[in-house]
């Protein structure tokens, strides 16, 4: 990227000042900087070159590829950012190449690489220009094989400061073919409804026909106990409530109020502990796990529409619990929130035992903030981010409850890892949002919400 006016220039009154003057204020300003720099380690914005990652690449086609990227740490707008590609590690420009120009803001940027072949490796790198000097990113790697995993949804038309909770989905119609989930405003801890019409790959804010034409923000509640199980009758219901809203300082303040979607009436209120749930639902109960050392199991009884605790979860140092809802089954992937200790504790729920379970050890790296769902029978866990150092994770690995095996399956295309929407669906399994989770130039870690939406389709 060429800048403009990319020097700093200082209005000098100097001249106004003796000689003794002169030479304090130079030591007190030299004295401020280093002391700047020892307080705060992070680099003025408008010091910095753009930083450009290269984020994926898979097959579109038997002959193109789509490669993503992310540009970041813009002081100013970047004149050329880009992608080149090649069969030899370290493309260059001398080499295939796709770009846009006048790039203003941090953002997430697609490109196409064509006249590809059939099975063949290929690397890819981003680049941007800073003052004629081309500055490439991190290099990937992929095999040109079109398997029909993934495709690149619509996205949502998100505000500045938007985001999209990953933590809180609602099926609605008929079918179940509308995901209905909280659109937040992360300046107002405000929110909306925003549903995607599965069948017609279309985002309407208004979700509701009964709703006015501008729909009404409301406080959202994070971290709801979401449970689908089914009546005696069998059929389908879905438990819903408790979580916590954010107060003052990104305190919490939690409910206990619950609802049973498709039915009219008040429910026992939650009686857990305050702390974060991990739910689910086996035949006629739903489950609410405390995500505590040795936490509790709380199963709702539908037919006397009261509480019960049941097996206590055999794991006694702090962690996140994720559950994976598989029908009637339900598993439980534990994440430390030591980052020296292993992600890799699988348990399975067992009701007729009323007991945990262990099953196969998660075979993969470890990581915290992970995504898991299940389809056609199996679990499936990945993304996130290193627990040491903080970089984001793409590798998505398949349980087979029937062989207790693991395995990997692929790798997440979008812009985010931390805290990435999957909603399973007879469609195939509806991924996107999130966070993406990159080290800074002091070593730390940045977060930036992205608005990417995909559609997964797990080889057999």
């Amino acid at each position: 990227m060429k800048t403009q006016n990319s020097k700093i220039y200082f209005q000098n009154p100097s001249r106004l000042l003796t000689t003794a003057q002169r030479r304090g204020g130079f030591i007190a300003l030299l004295l401020f900087f280093v002391l700047s720099a020892c307080q705060d380690p992070e680099v003025p914005a408008i010091f910095k070159q753009p930083s450009v990652e290269t984020i994926s690449a898979f097959a579109t086609s038997d002959n193109t590829a789509e490669i993503n990227i992310v540009i970041a740490d813009l002081s100013q707008p970047a004149k050329e950012v880009g992608v080149v590609w090649a069969e030899r590690t370290n493309p260059t420009l001398n080499d295939n190449t796709d770009n846009v120009t006048q790039v203003e803001n941090e953002q997430a940027i697609s490109f196409e690489a064509r006249n590809l072949q059939s099975g063949k490796t290929y690397y890819a790198r981003a680049y941007h220009k800073y003052d004629n000097e081309v500055i490439y990113g991190n290099e990937i790697t992929w095999t040109q094989t079109l398997t029909n995993e993934w495709r690149r949804l619509p996205s949502p038309d998100l505000a500045t400061g938007e985001y999209i909770y990953d933590g809180d989905v609602i099926f609605g119609g008929t079918g179940g073919d509308i995901l209905n989930v909280k659109r937040i405003n992360a300046f107002t801890n405000q929110a909306f409804n925003e549903a995607y019409y599965v069948g017609f790959f279309q985002w309407n804010p208004s979700f509701f026909g009964n709703r006015p034409e501008v729909p009404r923000p409301f406080e959202p509640t994070f971290n709801p106990i979401n449970a689908t199980f089914r009546n005696a009758a069998d059929v389908l219901l879905t438990l819903y409530g408790a979580g916590y809203r954010l107060a003052p300082r990104n305190s919490r303040i939690y409910v206990r109020n619950m609802s049973i979607l498709e039915s009219n009436g008040n429910w026992e209120p939650y009686p857990g502990a305050e702390a974060p749930t991990a739910s689910f639902g086996i035949g006629q109960y739903a489950y609410a796990l405390e995500n505590l050392p040795n936490g509790k199991l709380w199963r709702f009884d539908y037919s006397v529409l009261k509480w019960q605790t049941v097996a206590s979860f055999p794991v006694n140092v702090p962690a996140r619990y994720l559950s994976v809802d598989a029908g009637e089954r339900a598993f439980v992937l534990v994440e430390p929130t030591d980052e020296n200790s292993a992600t890799k504790e699988l348990y399975e729920f067992i009701p007729t035992q009323n007991q945990w379970v262990r099953r196969a050890d998660f075979v993969g790296s470890n990581r915290r903030n992970g995504a898991g769902f299940a389809l056609n029978g199996r679990v499936y866990y990945g993304l996130g981010q290193a627990p040491q150092g903080g970089a984001g994770l793409r590798d998505i690995w398949e349980y087979n409850p029937a062989t207790n095996t693991w395995r990997k399956t692929a790798d997440y295309p979008g812009g985010g890892t931390v805290s990435v929407l999957a909603v399973p669906t007879t469609s195939g399994v509806f991924m996107g949002f999130g966070k993406q989770a990159r080290q800074t130039s002091v070593g730390g870690v940045a977060y930036r919400n992205v608005s990417d939406f995909w559609r997964f389709r797990p080889r057999p």
